[in-house]
């Protein structure tokens, strides 16, 4: 997956690359803990996550602890 992810990266604009790494180093994160990490606001993590997501890099899903939040994660090879 790694390998996927660095051939990825060779395409993404900077601000989707510190997200996108942020992916490799953390299983799953929410928004909130995706502007803590970065110090990017709301829109544009958002906007990013929607980019990621479209790309077919990262996946959404609903939080277990909280059924109205997202998490989001790397998007598995099995899954591509």
């Amino acid at each position: 997956m790694a390998e996927l992810v660095l051939t990825f990266w060779g395409i993404v604009p900077g601000s989707e690359k510190t997200i996108a790494r942020l992916f490799v180093q953390h299983r799953c994160l929410n928004q909130k803990q995706i502007r803590e990490k970065t110090g990017l606001s709301a829109r544009t993590v958002k906007y990013i996550l929607k980019s990621l997501i479209h790309s077919g890099l990262i996946i959404e899903n609903n939080s277990f602890s909280d059924m109205r939040n997202k998490v989001y994660a790397l998007k598995s090879t099995e899954m591509i």
